[in-house]
């Protein structure tokens, strides 16, 4: 498979895998990942998930991200990016109390 539909794959795994382990998954894309991350909320709507499980949300407000890493109820993230965003996020995970 082309490096095209390498972040696909790996938000598929990673989605997967979370809802597999029965963990509730909030699927938050990037500005440039809106439709697909859309498209991939759909797929598994169809498969037979619930909103109780998957929840979609298309934000690019940086207080709702931060106020969600913030939540204690957030037991871990799964994060796809360029390294500047996944050393942010890691930084404000690591900031958390608790």
């Amino acid at each position: 498979m082309g490096r095209t539909y390498q972040p696909i794959v790996a938000l598929t795994g990673m989605i997967a895998a979370a809802l597999a382990a029965g963990n509730p998954v909030i699927l938050i894309p990037e500005e440039n990942a809106l439709l697909t991350a859309a498209r991939l909320f759909s797929c598994f709507m169809a498969a037979g998930f619930t909103e109780d499980s998957l929840h979609f949300l298309p934000t690019l407000d940086k207080e709702v991200k931060g106020q969600l890493l913030n939540d204690k109820r957030l037991a871990g993230v799964a994060a796809l990016g360029d390294s500047k965003t996944i050393y942010e996020l890691d930084a404000q995970l690591a900031k958390r109390n608790g």
